[in-house]
């Protein structure tokens, strides 16, 4: 870590100011107390690519990224209410390498020939130890994702699986083969159980695939096409609900992203929706888009029984988790969405209000 002291500061202002800092691989900037430039050191000057002369006497402001200006502000801001306090801030600059980082340390000093102040500005180039901090962070976000599905994996293992295997003994243990009937209907049990856990394992198998692929081949498609290409998918559940689909998309929008990724989205959140439908109302689901900045949003909404997200926003898109009690519930279709969403590099998001409905908002990375 960078630090000044009155130890490698030499206060005397008629020496030429590249002289006064005793470590020559910092970068030097001074400005007045109103923020005008003084001096630039020619270390500052070549990794920047710029003249000192195009500078002097001009706001320091003027050298400092737009996104990194308030901080800029307000670490020179209390520079000047503590003198002699030296105040640190990380900054980017631009230079002939591309953007690059550099920690500062701002110090307000008492000029010796008049009253007046100035401030003194010490950086060193640390671009190198912030990358390796990034990747590191990174590193561990990977390592804590790695983790908890471990975890996950774990919990089937050693609760699903394990209960699907129980029951199976059960069922052959109970079977009375001098009873005809008592076969079959064990045979029946069976059937049940075996379709019960291969789906279980079809769902792991799943998730995995999702997880194992390192890039996801992208397509642009035509979105209102394919959220009619699910509805008719979901045509007799549609029908059986007495439901309403709105389809709140122009023909010619585009989504560029992975079809069958999409196709599962869409299934999930329309499928949701209609298994959890309020049983007083007519079900109304709305799909539609909006654009921002970085991202399209995908949005599915719906007047069924919602969830209380107070009580359990942190458990919905855990696998297996369940919240209305329907027996043919699996509490997996929400986790494979914000899986697939995720291996997209976008997001998922959830507001809703308990007996009033969900929206769900599919971030997609904007093309």
């Amino acid at each position: 870590m960078l630090t000044i002291s009155r130890n490698n500061i030499l206060l005397d202002s008629n020496q030429p100011a590249d002289t006064t800092i005793k470590n020559q691989s910092l970068y030097v900037v001074r400005t007045d107390q109103a923020g005008r430039l003084t001096h630039l050191n020619r270390l500052f000057c070549e990794s920047t690519g710029i003249s000192d002369q195009d500078y002097l006497g001009k706001p320091y402001i003027d050298l400092v990224l737009p996104e990194d200006r308030d901080r800029c502000n307000d670490t020179f801001k209390a520079c000047l209410e503590a003198p002699g306090e030296p105040q640190r801030v990380l900054l980017r600059k631009r230079g002939p390498k591309g953007i690059g980082s550099t920690q500062w340390e701002f110090i307000c000093l008492d000029k010796e020939e008049d009253s007046t102040r100035e401030v003194l500005c010490l950086g060193h180039d640390v671009t190198q130890l912030v990358k390796k901090q990034e990747n590191l962070e990174n590193l561990v976000k990977i390592t804590s994702r790695q983790n908890e599905r471990l975890k996950e994996f774990t919990y089937i293992i050693s609760h699903n699986i394990r209960s699907h295997v129980a029951n199976l003994s059960g069922i052959i243990n109970g079977i009375d083969r001098d009873d005809p009937a008592d076969v079959d209907y064990s045979l029946e049990l069976l059937k049940v159980s075996v379709g019960a856990l291969d789906s279980t394992i079809q769902h792991l198998n799943d998730i995995i695939t999702i997880q194992q692929d390192i890039k996801v081949p992208l397509k642009s498609l035509k979105l209102k096409s394919e959220i009619l290409k699910t509805a008719r998918l979901l045509q007799q559940q549609i029908s059986d609900a007495s439901a309403e689909l709105k389809v709140e998309v122009d023909a010619e929008e585009r989504l560029t992203t992975n079809p069958a990724y999409l196709e599962s989205i869409l299934l999930n959140l329309i499928s949701n929706a209609l298994k959890y439908r309020h049983p007083e109302r007519q079900a109304v689901i709305t799909v539609s888009i909006e654009n921002e900045k970085d991202f399209r949003i995908l949005r599915v909404s719906d007047n069924g029984l919602g969830i209380d997200l107070e009580r359990n926003g942190a458990k919905l898109f855990k696998m297996f988790s369940t919240f209305h009690g329907n027996r043919d519930a699996r509490g997996v279709g929400l986790f494979i969405v914000k899986t697939q969403v995720e291996a997209l590099g976008g997001k998922i998001e959830v507001d809703c209000e308990p007996k009033k409905g969900c929206i769900f908002s599919v971030y997609f990375k904007a093309e």
